[in-house]
């Protein structure tokens, strides 16, 4: 049967023992004081209570019913009454026990003093505003203080009761502060100069507690210590230490708990991180991520390896096993267009992974407009090809992530180079760091947005077009030159026979006027069409269309089919139009990248259905021939008579439509 240990974990290193304990197979189970302390705990193969378990009696009855075999106590270093609740119920149990100490700080140059009431007697003595950051249990000792109500700040955690009971006591407003810790040395030092403090007042939390962050911070702003020193019975053991006495009382050899890969997305970083990704930042051996994400996190003393790449960062934890659990940080949120979708892809299959989500950029950026993101239509233009106008034109609300300043001033220019210069931008700049900016204006009339390095964007269209479905677009809606084009109906069906999707990629071989790829573009909106046509005044009519349709996804390609194939990437469908003589070529062409590729093929001349029919019979290749005649009425006089359009023949290679 497995020895049974309780671990009091009131600390990130308590948490951590308790994972080493269950790796080497110890029963373990972890007691929290706090609903906090519940929410930062995710321990598989332990059990958890909450809510304490009373004095030493409490804590005794606990032991003896269920046959504890060792206690490591790994509470705060200055929580002494539990500590003593604890040493006590352990001898009367003559249960085995073991304290587990954060290592003390330099404490020169501090006023120590022993307790709390005795930092508030120093304080009555002195002038200036105190910020005090040891927490809410003793906040009621510094109303003693004259005019505290104004004197005294209080950083607190952010949680319902503790607030409450600071509400009671007379702090509020901008004297009451609440954030979780740590915190980092500039965030100590803003708050410090923020509430012009002259004195701060704080505990020996260990370099885990943040502790060193503190003291840099008021050696800055020029705030003097006021240190409460750690309680004499509050001395005990090492993590490294602890962990092996624990280890060696219940005959268990220690053993690295299996890997364990947290996945986090950051947000915006610092404090807007989760309360759940920070605790697992402050639980992992080592913090992996690009400079700018590692730099964010407000955790110190831990090992980092700068890099984002998945297999990078997998090659690099393969070679450094001693790092068991690992934070692997990615901006924004792990769903929202993130390079954790790969890292997960990446990770061995007998890894633990535990992911943590973040507060994604459109959700930050919306919040601080105040404008209801649920609506938003989300696109990705960062590093990617992406049809922005035209989502921007079919949807009132559309959010974008950008290619910093050149993609923003491309995104402007492109829309009003498509008549939607009327479009409202919201652009966010470095949203969550020092130098934020959200610059907002008309896409033909915005302020200077320049100087930042990582954008996105909110585009408000108040006049976004009715859905245009494949294939219903007048003829007369098209500019038409003295190009060759497809006429509606005939549009119709060569698009409904190649099966497009949202995301297709498709080549418009003799595009002409461009119809077939415009209708193929709103088919394909997250997709793309490469228009194919060696007639430069042709291709300068594919231009124009697509920008009379607000379409970035349709790329006019000049030159000769297939010559002008090489180096674009292989299409999911195509459309054949035109081909000059070269029908076999380009045929060749297309299904030697993909033989089961779609391709619908349009011919007006019998020569050029004979020569397609040959091609495909010659192949073996599944295929269908359609025969369109399509007459439209025309007004005669005070009759209507039918007049007949050139029959068209459309042929349907690989086609899946109706399978």
């Amino acid at each position: 049967m497995a020895k049974k240990v309780l671990v009091f974990a009131g600390t990130a290193d308590g948490r951590k023992a308790a994972a080493e304990l269950v790796s080497a197979g110890a029963d373990v189970t972890v007691s929290v004081a706090t609903e906090y302390g519940l929410s930062t705990l995710k321990l598989p193969g332990a059990r958890v209570i909450h809510g304490g378990l009373g004095g030493p009696k409490g804590i005794s009855d606990y032991l003896m019913k269920n046959g504890i075999d060792a206690v490591l106590d790994a509470t705060h270093p200055y929580a002494r009454k539990i500590s003593a609740s604890i040493a006590e119920a352990c001898s009367s149990s003559k249960v085995p026990m073991v304290r587990m100490l954060r290592e003390a700080g330099d404490w020169d140059g501090m006023t120590v003093v022993p307790d709390v009431p005795s930092a508030v007697e120093y304080l009555k003595g002195t002038e200036g505003n105190v910020l005090v950051t040891t927490g809410s249990k003793e906040l009621s000792e510094y109303v003693a203080l004259e005019n505290f109500a104004d004197r005294v700040y209080a950083r607190v955690l952010p949680l319902p009761d503790v607030v409450s009971k600071c509400l009671e006591l007379g702090f509020r407003g901008k004297n009451l502060i609440c954030a979780q810790g740590p915190h980092t040395e500039e965030m100590n030092a803003a708050t410090l100069g923020q509430v012009s403090a002259r004195y701060l007042v704080t505990k020996d939390s260990g370099a885990e507690g943040g502790f060193q962050e503190k003291i840099s911070a008021a050696a800055r702003m020029g705030a003097e210590i006021v240190l409460i020193a750690r309680p004499p019975e509050g001395r005990g053991l090492p993590y490294g230490k602890a962990v092996t006495e624990i280890l060696s009382i219940l005959g268990l050899e220690a053993r690295r708990p299996s890997r364990l890969v947290h996945v986090i997305g950051i947000g915006t970083g610092g404090d807007g991180m989760t309360l759940s990704a920070l605790a697992a930042c402050e639980e992992s051996d080592v913090l992996i991520g690009a400079k700018r994400m590692v730099e964010s996190v407000p955790v110190k003393g831990k090992s980092t390896f700068t890099e984002y790449r998945a297999e990078k960062v997998i090659e690099y934890l393969l070679e450094h096993p001693e790092y068991g659990t690992a934070a692997v940080l990615f901006s924004g949120d792990i769903g929202f267009h993130s390079g954790a979708k790969k890292l997960l892809e990446s990770i061995p299959a007998d890894w633990a992974v535990e992911t943590h989500p973040g507060i994604a950029s459109p959700v930050y950026l919306c919040s601080k407009l105040g404008i209801p993101w649920e609506d938003a239509k989300l696109v990705s233009a960062h590093w990617k090809d992406c049809n922005a106008t035209g989502e921007i034109a079919a949807n009132g609300k559309t959010f974008l992530l950008l290619d910093g300043h050149a993609g923003f001033e491309g995104l402007a220019s492109d829309l009003k180079k498509m008549n939607l210069g009327h479009v409202v931008l919201h652009v966010g700049i470095d949203l969550g760091g020092h130098d934020e900016r959200i610059v907002s204006g008309t896409a033909s009339d915005m302020p200077d947005a320049s100087g930042g390095s990582l954008y996105c964007a909110l585009a408000l269209n108040d006049k976004p077009r009715a859905v245009v479905s494949a294939a219903s677009i007048p003829d007369a809606s098209f500019q038409r030159g003295g190009a060759p084009m497809t006429k509606a109906e005939v549009r119709s069906i060569c698009v409904a026979k190649l099966g497009l999707s949202r995301d297709s990629v498709v080549y418009d071989v003799g595009a002409g006027t461009g119809s077939v790829s415009i209708e193929m573009a709103l088919a394909a909106l997250s997709g793309k069409v490469y228009a194919f046509e060696k007639d430069p005044e042709s291709a300068n009519l594919i231009r124009a269309n697509a920008e009379r349709f607000a379409l970035s996804n349709v790329e006019v390609v000049e030159g000769s089919a297939p010559e002008s194939f090489s180096g674009l990437p292989t299409p999911t469908h195509a459309f054949v139009g035109g081909s000059s003589g070269n029908m076999g070529a380009i045929m060749d062409s297309l299904l030697g990248m993909d033989p089961g590729m779609p391709i619908v093929v349009t011919a007006v001349t019998l020569e050029t259905m004979a020569e397609t029919l040959a091609y495909v019979k010659s192949k073996d290749l599944a295929h269908e021939v359609s025969h369109i005649s399509v007459a439209k009425a025309r007004k005669v006089g005070d009759y209507s008579m039918m007049t007949c359009s050139n029959p068209i023949y459309v042929i349907s290679v690989n086609s899946k439509v109706g399978e």
